[in-house]
């Protein structure tokens, strides 16, 4: 696996794909990037463009540069996380137990099918963007449920919380377990494993948090992750106030 990982985000071959584009090569030059056309490309040094090179939104190849540089930093992006991944699953490839059933983990335990089985997991929920890196999954041996999200700050992750909750509760309900991860196994699945102790147990959103980090040390929702949690913090108490009431009522 890790094999098939490293061919296919081989820093040459990237460095070489990023630097010839429609068969041609070309060398960036610029600082926009701008994007030069060399037909001796054996040539070591780089023809920097003079000042009136810079390229403008009225240069017919504003747009190809842009959309050039957009590549680039998608390459860029998608080789760093596949970089980690191979550290995630060499260094961080044992799932976490947070209770009887529920586990917690990185995408280096979610690749992990040896110790998958051996904790009777028998559901993955990934709550993460992670199609670049199918090759962790195994599709025959897992129920997968997979919520696609950025680790950013807006993502509203809180409407994903119902049906987060509920596929756990049925992996646990048929005998199973089940393994909730991102990609680093620090901020998304720490968020909807958070928010699942609190609605199932009634924990506030500290001592949900202190029982997971004594699991998960690492563990650390990004600032608007936690402000969502604080959010559904309030709702819970405020759901819960409604009940008490309508039971008083009837009492």
């Amino acid at each position: 696996m890790l094999e098939a990982l490293y061919v296919f985000f081989n820093p040459l071959l990237l460095q070489v794909q990023l630097l010839c584009l429609g068969g041609k090569p070309y060398v960036i030059a610029g600082t926009r990037a701008k994007l030069r056309k060399r037909e001796n490309f054996g040539h070591r040094s780089l023809n920097l463009p003079s000042h009136s090179e810079t390229p403008t939104k009225n240069d017919s190849h504003y747009w190809q540069m842009d959309h050039i540089d957009e590549i680039y930093r998608n390459r860029i992006a998608a080789l760093t996380r596949a970089l980690y991944a191979i550290r995630c699953v060499k260094e961080d490839n044992v799932p976490c137990k947070i209770e009887e059933g529920l586990f917690l983990g990185s995408v280096g335990a979610a690749s992990n099918k040896n110790a998958l089985k051996s904790l009777n997991i028998t559901h993955i929920l990934t709550v993460a963007n992670l199609s670049a890196l199918d090759w962790s999954t195994h599709p025959n041996d897992f129920i997968y449920k997979t919520i696609n999200v950025a680790d950013r700050e807006d993502t509203d992750i809180a409407q994903y919380f119902d049906e987060c909750l509920d596929f756990i509760d049925e992996a646990k309900g048929l005998g199973g377990g089940v393994l909730v991860h991102c990609f680093v196994g620090r901020s998304r699945s720490v968020t909807v494993v958070v928010a699942y102790l609190m609605k199932k147990y009634h924990m506030s959103l500290s001592q949900a948090m202190e029982h997971v980090r004594s699991k998960r040390p690492q563990a650390a929702p990004n600032s608007g992750f936690m402000l969502q949690l604080q959010n559904f913090e309030k709702s819970l108490q405020e759901d819960k106030g409604v009940a008490t009431n309508e039971i008083e009522q009837q009492g």
